[in-house]
This record gives structure tokens, sequence and C-alpha cells, in this order.
């Protein structure tokens, strides 16, 4: 089930990547987290009739979130755009296991990290952009993965 709650949860960032909202659903073309994984559940026909798919999605983002109201979350007053872009990119890589030899991409990483990834000589790529977001620490992730 993995690869299809991944492919919802990249979905659903795309369309908080061309815009985003708070305190409604969706406005024009910008939604908000919760609206952009229901959309996004809807627009690749796994509403509903693949509840064992909404769950995974739903409940990777909620652990990355560390909270179970979506809504209440995205419409924090100090919420930014870049944490919920940021929110998308952490349940998308706790959905995608490296396989054995498998290139590994983490799509945001600080500079700290991006110099322990350089010295393991790794076959992790990355970008480097402040991590502002709370909740699993991405950091951790490629940690485990690199066993430091």
């Amino acid at each position: 089930m993995s690869r299809e709650a991944v492919a919802v949860l990249v979905k659903a960032r795309g369309y908080v990547e061309q815009g985003w909202v708070q305190h409604t659903g969706r406005m024009g073309d910008r939604r908000c987290a919760g609206q952009a994984i229901d959309d996004a559940l809807h627009d690749l026909d796994k509403y509903g009739t693949h509840d064992t798919v909404r769950w995974e999605v739903m409940e990777t983002f909620h652990q990355v979130i560390g909270i179970y109201n979506i809504p209440n979350w995205n419409d924090d007053a100090c919420r930014t755009k870049t944490q919920v872009l940021i929110a998308f990119d952490k349940a998308i890589a706790l959905l995608t296991p490296p396989e054995a030899g498998e290139k590994v991409v983490v799509p945001r990483v600080d500079a700290e990290l991006a110099a322990i990834i350089d010295q393991a000589n790794t076959k992790i790529e990355y970008q480097v952009i402040p991590v502002e977001a709370p909740g699993v620490s991405m950091k951790q992730k490629v940690l485990d993965l690199l066993g430091v």
C-alpha cells in the first residue's frame, strides 16, 4: 500500500505547492493540507473504496505533525506554507524505505546533516534548506539510514 499512499501524498503536496490556504478547505486553486489530501485521494481514485490507503496516508501525516486534527494544525496562526510542505516531505519519506543499494533522495536537510551525508559518501541526494517544522526528525531518519 505504501506506493499508493506515497502517490496520494505527492499529489497532495503538489496542490499545496500551487497554493496554500488557512481557515477554509479551498479558495480558488489554493488548498489547506487536509483538503489537499482529500482531493488527491479523490483524484487518484483512492477515496472510499480503498480505505486502507486513506488510513495509511492519514496516520502517517498525523505522525509527522504530532496531532490528529489536520485542520487545527494547518490553521495555526504561526503555521507557514513551508512547514506544510516539509510535513508532506517527511510523510513521503516515512513511507519510502530504501532498498539495498537504492539511491535515497531526501528533499530537505540542514547544513549539519548535509555534512554527515557527505562524510558517509552515500548515494543519498539532498537539497539544503532551513528546516523549521517540528515533529518527526528528518535528521534522525537519515542518521538511522546511515547507521550513525
